[in-house]
């Protein structure tokens, strides 16, 4: 059986991903952050007052990963806790005016690497393209999913 690393498509996606996210990282650094608590600060600026569960969903991070990450940035200032009115065991995570500002810096930085990373895209490929990304993730959770369920 032939197998070839470079034609491998976890392989390849792996590659570009963990290249951007290092890169990245390096401008995270100066501001105490690092690639999972961007992906939290960046998930709040899009839709702000989240709870655990449903930023772990988005970001693709443990729940307790994210708790743990959202207790580290509640003490930086970055996000606040308030309890839900209506349930009070319900936590929802919120930006501070300090964690807005921040994404808002970095958001420009980020969008930099996704332009040069799809600069020789055309605009058709770069929808053909997250398109198949997402197809790729939601073959995986299926396939996952399908795999927990059925009996051992």
């Amino acid at each position: 059986m032939q197998f070839h690393l470079p034609d491998y498509v976890p392989f390849l996606v792996n590659r570009v991903g963990t290249r951007l996210a290092e890169s990245f990282a390096a401008h995270l650094e100066g501001h105490q952050l690092a690639i999972p608590g961007w992906r939290v600060l960046a998930t709040l600026y899009a839709e702000d007052g989240q709870r655990i569960g449903d930023i772990a969903a988005t970001t693709s991070l443990e729940a307790y990963s994210v708790s743990r990450l959202v207790t580290r940035m509640t003490k930086q200032g970055l996000v606040r806790r308030e309890r839900e009115t209506r349930d009070t065991r319900a936590v929802d995570v919120y930006l501070t005016d300090q964690g807005r500002a921040l994404v808002a810096t970095l958001i420009p930085i980020a969008r930099d690497y996704e332009v040069m990373t799809l600069r020789d895209f055309s605009d058709a490929e770069k929808l053909q393209l997250r398109t198949m990304l997402e197809r790729l993730y939601r073959n995986l959770v299926e396939t996952e999913a399908a795999a927990s369920s059925s009996p051992a």
